[in-house]
């Protein structure tokens, strides 16, 4: 809505349909991508931001992963990651939250 140019990745293709079908509603223009980090580093694809919001949690390889992730911030550029907290209270809270 502000001019930034947003691409959505996730591996599901079921993520990326609902995502698509989210952002027609809300009139935003986002362009969503069935693919991994991974691909999208070895495309050498390059970004001023890398959101990374709880995703790691859901990757078999982390190191692979955020290492990837960090080729594709451009020089200058950052990225950030948040995942929940590995305790009983979040997870509580997280299926509450998400319910």
């Amino acid at each position: 809505r502000l001019g930034a140019e947003v691409i959505g990745a996730d591996a599901s293709e079921t993520n990326i349909e609902v995502a698509k079908l989210h952002a027609a509603e809300g009139n935003v223009s986002i362009d969503y991508r069935a693919t991994t980090a991974e691909d999208l580093a070895e495309a050498g694809e390059k970004f001023d931001v890398v959101l990374n919001m709880e995703v790691v949690e859901h990757v078999a390889d982390i190191d692979l992963f955020v290492a990837k992730c960090g080729e594709m911030v451009k020089p200058g550029g950052i990225m950030f990651v948040a995942t929940i907290n590995r305790t009983l209270k979040a997870l509580g809270l997280a299926v509450i939250g998400a319910d």
